[in-house]
């Protein structure tokens, strides 16, 4: 009877250890996808034009979706060609094709990203001929620094290039 005991025991703690580990495993690929835990499972739906991604049947919104690859906007929609940024003040997500001096201040540049025209986070590649280098995470290496040298003219970003705005509306690129 004490044998039987025993093994049932050592039987118990094997078990434990094994759901342990397996929780762990689990635990341990929901944060390498960089979902922390939460259910980012959903569908691509194709309508009239626009890719959205949907979960339990409604759209998501204004937030990183399939697995930190794909950004959508306001109404749902793919966004495709655009700068995606976080406000400082508030952590809210913008996004736009070219961003005015005006709004680096306000924009933490330390998480601005770009997607493609397939909608897609660049990762990994640096625009040659700009100050533009994207890390494994998609976080583009810029700064007000890298644009500086233009006093008295109004510039940005557009695009994956510099611009220049001159006061006769004549815009230069470089």
């Amino acid at each position: 009877m004490k044998g039987k005991r025993i093994r049932q025991n050592r039987d118990i703690i094997k078990f434990c250890i094994l759901a342990g580990l397996l929780a762990a495993l689990y635990l341990a690929g929901m944060l390498a996808r960089g979902r922390g835990g939460a259910d980012d499972s959903g569908n691509w739906i194709y309508s009239r034009g626009i890719w959205q991604y949907e979960k339990d049947g409604m759209p998501v919104q204004n937030r990183w979706v399939d697995g930190h690859d794909y950004f959508v906007d306001e109404s749902g929609a793919m966004v495709c060609s655009e700068w995606i940024y976080q406000w400082k003040e508030t952590g809210a997500y913008g996004h736009s094709a070219s961003i005015p001096v005006s709004d680096f201040d306000d924009i933490d540049m330390d998480r601005l990203c770009y997607v493609g025209s397939d909608g897609r986070i660049i990762r990994k590649k640096n625009i040659y001929f700009t100050p533009f280098r994207f890390d494994s995470e998609g976080f583009c290496s810029i700064s007000a620094e890298d644009l500086d040298g233009f006093e008295g003219l109004e510039y940005g970003i557009e695009g994956l290039r510099r611009y220049v705005i001159l006061h006769d509306g004549y815009k230069e690129y470089y």
